[in-house]
């Protein structure tokens, strides 16, 4: 299925969105959360939003810019390795981490406003009544309480205060490691327009060289880059789709309907087949 032209595997990957939505998303259908089953409901949205990112990227691609849909790759990227995470291991106490993100990023933009009033940078500017380090220390020390009440504690006791990294969550998966360590920097450097990914956007002119002049075009791609980039948005798609069916089938086969199953099996192989098949080449 990889050797079809890029038209034919677009329209592939569509069906695939199509089949996904109706089977698996269950998408415009209610979803009843069973308690001890919330970080099942978390991984259907982390995917209905890597359904999108996926959907976003074949747009971009259809309209050769391949290199802003490697920004939406790394979120896919990140998106599956969440998913991942959220999916192997003891999942109830990494849906607890997970969920207490939100309280640990508050902690750390805390810690730097700390930092800020260190280093009296608030001098000269138009805020005329910040927080006091006493005040700020309080907050630090009750999204602490927070954690330690979500139990999430460090050897020595304490509240477990640490981010997760992308480094860390690709670290749980060997195949996302190796799509990590290989495509992750080479995204960051289109995301953050490294001087070096900026070039496709010149044209040359014949008998100078671009550091003279060029002509400046928004119609222009690297062609093995669009390659490349379909290939592993369907592999990080379709790896994820893959952990999910098995996470479902192993623990929660009663969330796949029977009228599902024929669609998402033959799905499964077809996937299967598709990412075998790249890493073969």
């Amino acid at each position: 299925m990889h050797e079809m032209n890029k038209e034919s595997i677009v329209a592939w990957c569509k069906d695939i969105i199509d089949i996904v939505s109706e089977h698996l998303l269950l998408e415009g259908q209610a979803r009843i959360i069973v308690p001890g089953s919330e970080h099942v409901s978390e991984i259907y949205v982390l995917y209905a939003k890597q359904t999108n990112l996926f959907e976003s990227l074949l747009v971009l691609l259809e309209n050769g810019h391949a290199e802003e849909a490697v920004i939406i790759f790394r979120s896919m990227l990140n998106n599956g390795m969440l998913i991942n995470y959220l999916s192997h291991g003891d999942v109830q106490k990494r849906y607890q981490d997970y969920k207490a993100q939100p309280i640990k990023a508050a902690i750390k933009k805390l810690n730097n406003y700390k930092l800020v009033l260190r280093n009296n940078w608030f001098e000269n500017t138009e805020v005329t009544n910040p927080m006091t380090r006493e005040e700020v220390n309080l907050k630090i020390e009750n999204f602490k309480t927070d954690l330690i009440n979500l139990g999430l504690i460090d050897g020595k006791g304490n509240a477990d205060t640490r981010l997760l990294t992308i480094r860390n969550l690709a670290l749980v998966d060997v195949t996302l490691f190796g799509m990590y360590a290989e495509y992750y920097d080479l995204a960051s450097k289109y995301e953050h327009s490294d001087i070096s990914s900026l070039g496709v956007y010149k044209k040359p002119i014949e008998g100078t060289t671009i550091d003279q002049a060029y002509i400046l075009t928004l119609a222009s791609t690297d062609i093995e880059l669009d390659r490349q980039l379909l290939n592993l948005a369907i592999s990080i798609y379709g790896l994820t789709f893959i952990k999910i069916l098995e996470f479902l089938q192993a623990e929660y086969e009663h969330m796949i309907s029977e009228n599902s199953k024929p669609a998402l099996a033959l799905l499964m192989m077809q996937l299967d087949d598709f990412i075998s098949n790249i890493k073969a080449h």
